[in-house]
């Protein structure tokens, strides 16, 4: 059983966990504001910068 601790939706398959909507706290929030100014970025689009 997979599950983000923060609001406890679960889930058996690794694919529906991730494409759970996010929460507003915890490790789940997949939206936060960018202290640079540029706004709000996906948590999707930090993983990919972060790969490149």
């Amino acid at each position: 059983m997979k599950y983000w601790s923060c609001c406890k939706k679960k889930t058996s398959d690794f694919n529906t966990f991730l494409s759970q909507e996010g929460c507003s706290r915890g490790n789940h929030l997949w939206k936060k504001k960018d202290t640079v100014g540029r706004g709000v970025l996906d948590r999707e689009m930090e993983y990919r910068v972060l790969d490149n």
